[in-house]
């Protein structure tokens, strides 16, 4: 079921919505619970990925930002769709661009998907 909340208004708890997430990845001592990030994540719009991102960074518990945390405690398909959700539509696009051209050879599929 497709639940997104598309309406660009921010949920009142972000702050709480931030805590999970640091609570389910950077603040774990050994693992992750994607489930908590891939709820939050998916189900957030772009206004609120984007203030989820600040009020993680203003945590006094965090040293990272989101997107660091993400990278250091996933990988794979999962890293790289948390990362499209943490980082700006542009920002996540030039960083596939530079993905694409970085290194010998150029991955001529996604620079034709960017």
């Amino acid at each position: 079921e497709f639940d997104r909340d598309e309406s660009g208004e921010l949920p009142e708890d972000i702050e709480g919505l931030a805590k999970q997430l640091y609570d389910a990845g950077a603040g774990k001592w050994m693992g992750t619970d994607e489930q908590v990030f891939i709820d939050i994540l998916c189900k957030a719009n772009e206004p609120t990925c984007v203030a989820l991102c600040a009020a993680y960074e203003a945590l006094e518990d965090t040293k990272q930002s989101l997107c660091k945390d993400v990278e250091a405690k996933f990988g794979g398909d999962l890293e790289f769709a948390a990362l499209a959700r943490c980082r700006p539509r542009f920002d996540f696009l030039a960083y596939r661009l530079y993905k694409a051209c970085k290194g010998w050879g150029t991955d001529e599929e996604c620079i034709c998907r960017v």
